[in-house]
């Protein structure tokens, strides 16, 4: 199989995730890594550790949205990943997504089942139960609930197509940007097989912000 080095550019939001932050960036080696964080802090003095990490620095903590655009646009990868504190890829999984870019123009972002680590347990994830390969029923899942998971790759230059992700929205960015690709005919694949691995943590961005995120979604699903 094919390595995914340099077409890939990971998108980092490091705040708040020192503890994390070694661990993931180690995983993403071999990778174009962007990392957006405040200055000085733990995790600006982690990134710095790492000789080829581009580093953005931010006055304060910008949305999630706001790190993933400013890291996008940075990115000079064909795919992108976003590659949060709490995520980490399996052994081949950025390959593997990588790959089915390469072989199918035609579709736009690759997502898969996942694992989910509480604690020191890691179970398995499956979110959907559809056959691999192109979601043609993706335009309609997405209208009623949010399917694709913590670890996606898609295209770059979809950005350039349909925009960038939300920056006003607090946690459902994502959603929102999925959403767009499949209401603008952009095609999904999935793989039945867990590429990644999720850490659950009641700290986290979602879960610090689980009513907001709710609100969020239902907006969305309601235009």
């Amino acid at each position: 199989m094919v390595r995914a080095k340099s077409k890939v550019s990971a998108l980092v939001s490091a705040y708040f995730c020192a503890n994390y932050l070694e661990e993931r960036l180690d995983n993403l080696a071999g990778n174009e890594i962007i990392v957006v964080c405040k200055l000085n802090s733990p995790e600006h003095w982690i990134a710095k550790g790492f000789k080829d990490v581009k580093i953005i620095i931010t006055p304060d903590v910008p949305t999630i949205g706001k790190a993933w655009n400013d890291a996008a646009k940075l990115a000079s990868g064909e795919y992108l990943v976003t590659a949060n504190s709490d995520d980490v890829f399996l052994d081949d999984g950025l390959a593997t997504m990588a790959n089915v870019l390469d072989e199918n123009p035609e579709i736009g972002l690759v997502f898969s089942d996942v694992m989910k680590r509480v604690g020191n347990r890691s179970t398995y994830w499956k979110r959907v139960h559809f056959a691999e390969g192109k979601v043609s029923t993706i335009k309609d899942e997405l209208r009623r609930r949010s399917i694709i998971g913590p670890m996606p790759m898609w295209r770059r230059s979809l950005h350039e197509k349909l925009g960038y992700f939300d920056e006003r929205l607090i946690v459902s960015c994502d959603y929102d940007m999925w959403r767009r690709m499949a209401e603008n005919g952009v095609g999904f694949w999935y793989i039945p097989h867990a590429l990644g691995e999720y850490l659950f943590r009641d700290n986290s961005l979602e879960h610090r912000n689980i009513q907001v995120m709710k609100t969020e979604m239902e907006q969305l699903r309601a235009n």
